[in-house]
């Protein structure tokens, strides 16, 4: 009945999605599943066994090894890390990793996902929610919290634009012309101020 579990077992490791491996105390790999080899662009036949994890990892080896030594301390740990593939991709991942004892000493097995298009997409829902749909330029909310931001850290200055006749544009040409100068207006502006203002 065991060997059966076993089996189950590793056919669901080497079946997840997720990125699944295993290390010893020094930080070299004794196993990684076939997703997180894709994930770090090693080929399914290479064989990974004692090479270490350092050049897949961003932090460097001193962050590492603290890494661990808390792992052991506490027998988990999780949080977002950052592995790097053999073509030097960065890949954001939500990871846990926990420490067991095995016949042939201490490993280190983790379980991670990418989360890369996740944050992306909070980050695009943040800058939405941030910006004007029209010229892409901040809006009043926006404005107001980088403004007191800015206020707190460093000398400002505050200049503000009005379109005369910008009515007279709308009610003349029509709306697509004044949202047309509405953008070329923002363009300018972001162009010549964003590096150094908030520009909304």
């Amino acid at each position: 009945m065991l060997a059966n579990q076993d089996e189950i077992f590793q056919s669901l490791v080497e079946a997840s999605a997720d990125f699944i491996g295993t290390i010893d105390r020094e930080g070299r790999f004794l196993y990684l599943n076939p997703a997180g080899r894709r994930m770090l662009e090693i080929p399914v036949d290479e064989d990974l066994t004692g090479q270490s994890i350092v050049p897949y990892n961003d932090k460097p080896t001193d962050a590492i090894a603290t890494a661990a030594a808390a792992i052991l301390d506490q027998g988990t740990l999780s949080g977002v890390s950052v592995f790097v593939s053999r073509s030097g991709h960065r890949i954001t991942v939500s990871q846990s990793f926990i420490v067991h004892e095995t016949s042939t000493g201490t490993r280190y097995s983790t379980i991670a996902r990418d989360i890369s298009e996740r944050l992306a997409l909070e980050q695009s829902l943040r800058d939405r929610a941030d910006r004007d749909p029209l010229t892409g330029l901040f809006n009043r909310g926006a404005f107001r919290r980088k403004a007191d931001e800015w206020v707190q850290t460093s000398r400002t200055y505050l200049a503000m634009l009005d379109l005369d006749g910008f009515k007279a544009v709308n009610d003349t040409h029509g709306h697509h012309t004044g949202d047309t100068l509405l953008i070329q207006v923002s363009d300018m502006l972001r162009a010549t101020f964003e590096n150094h203002a908030i520009v909304a």
